[in-house]
């Protein structure tokens, strides 16, 4: 793991995901985990800010079911807070 730091302010308690803990955590996961530089892999160029990953490899990562995944990426995508391609 890269070190480094990321900013949240403290308003953050008023956002409208905060009191879903999944998708809070979801998010934050998310959040510091995305590249810091832009990198090549697989065969695809991963700019800075974005995330190669998988439902599984989240799930995973977060010890989460596959479903529960989908639904808090549903949630961020729908307030537009990220972007899946």
């Amino acid at each position: 793991m890269e070190q480094g730091w990321v900013k949240f302010f403290r308003s953050i308690i008023d956002w409208e995901w905060y009191d879903d803990a999944n998708t809070f955590r979801m998010f934050f996961h998310l959040i510091v985990t995305a590249n810091y530089e832009t990198v090549s892999r697989k065969g695809r160029i991963i700019k800075r800010g974005q995330k190669l990953t998988t439902i599984r490899k989240l799930a995973d990562e977060l010890s989460i079911d596959e479903k529960t995944v989908q639904r808090c990426l549903r949630n961020l995508e729908s307030t537009k807070e990220i972007k899946v391609e």
